[in-house]
């Protein structure tokens, strides 16, 4: 048990030293690790502190997931939010640990940034999908799930969520349309084999 233990801290250090660099900076600097984002200043315009805080901020916002946090979560991803909130891959994650919240509007809201900036990124349409799905508005998970297989036609997830969410409305003809689709792009695919 010990070897584990000791083995877990010099995981958690090479990974804090090597993988998230601008943290240590960034605890340096406020003198520790505060499990407060509201304690940082505002960024400025032309600080290069700030893309540092923002990855710090970050990587605080995944851990505290992690933990099962989920309102440090989103306290964390909109700080990171604050200091970048030109990042995709950010939005992208609070918007999931929103939809984990089950603060589907919210959800909807971030992912509608993401597809301001960027139209065609996937990973928005899925989790846009999923929040309207938990809206119980059909029509646009729908139509999101729908754009996901346009932009990625070999995205099984989307096909089965899709089919699922006809098979749940009653449409049967439909998901079992969309199941078939999915055995064409991949014919290994045995949960579609099972979801006929």
């Amino acid at each position: 048990m010990r070897r584990f233990a000791t083995a877990t801290w010099i995981l958690g250090a090479a990974f804090a030293a090597g993988l998230l660099p601008g943290c240590a900076d960034v605890i340096a600097e406020q003198g520790r690790v505060s499990a407060d984002p509201r304690g940082a200043s505002a960024p400025v315009r032309g600080d290069t502190r700030a893309d540092r805080r923002a990855y710090y901020a970050y990587t605080r916002s995944v851990w505290a997931e992690i933990q099962g946090d989920l309102e440090a979560a989103v306290q964390w991803g909109r700080e990171a939010l604050r200091f970048d909130p030109s990042s995709r891959m950010v939005r992208n994650h609070l918007a999931s640990v929103l939809l984990k919240k089950g603060d589907f509007r919210a959800a909807i809201h971030e992912g509608e940034e993401i597809l301001a900036q960027s139209p065609n990124d996937v990973q928005a349409h899925l989790l846009l999908a999923a929040a309207f799905q938990g809206l119980r508005n059909v029509k646009g998970a729908e139509r999101h799930y729908k754009e996901v297989i346009r932009l990625d036609p070999k995205r099984a997830e989307a096909y089965l969520f899709l089919g699922n969410l006809y098979a749940e409305t009653r449409n049967f003809s439909e998901a079992a349309s969309v199941f078939e689709s999915l055995i064409r792009v991949n014919p290994r695919s045995y949960l579609a084999h099972y979801s006929l």
